[in-house]
């Protein structure tokens, strides 16, 4: 029986193995990311750092490292565009649902049908008015 060509076409010498090392750090640097983001939490709950929040510490954190990256990719020790580049379908795709499934999943009942009137107003009233600027932005200034 003949062997089936492969998929992808395969590497063989000193790309392949650069390939394979620019992999191997990009994990490995993923993993460093979110090691150090775990024990900066871990860090402002202990010594009850309040006034900065979770959320502010880490993504500081990741302005960081993407300058580091930067400085990295200028220097031209690595090029991490392809690999560390974040697509947005992957967020709609992968990241959203889940957070929106938790926001509903964990959302108070009595509050909400306590208050679904100004709710549905404010979505139907927001949503004409948005519809209206844009389509009158588009119109006048397209």
């Amino acid at each position: 029986l003949p062997t089936p060509k492969p998929i992808l076409p395969l590497q063989t010498g000193v790309k392949a193995q650069e390939e394979e090392q620019s992999s191997g750090l990009t994990i490995f640097f993923s993993l460093l990311v979110i090691g150090i983001c775990i024990i900066l939490v871990h860090l402002l709950i202990k010594f009850k750092l309040h006034f900065l929040p979770e959320s502010v510490a880490v993504v500081s954190l990741g302005i960081l490292m993407g300058g580091f990256i930067k400085i990295i990719e200028f220097q031209e020790l690595a090029n991490w565009k392809e690999e560390e580049m974040f697509r947005p379908n992957m967020f709609f795709l992968l990241l959203l649902p889940p957070i929106i499934f938790e926001s509903g999943y964990s959302l108070h009942k009595g509050n909400f049908f306590q208050n679904i009137g100004s709710i549905s107003l404010f979505a139907v009233i927001g949503t004409a008015i948005s519809a209206f600027i844009v389509g009158g932005g588009i119109y006048f200034l397209g």
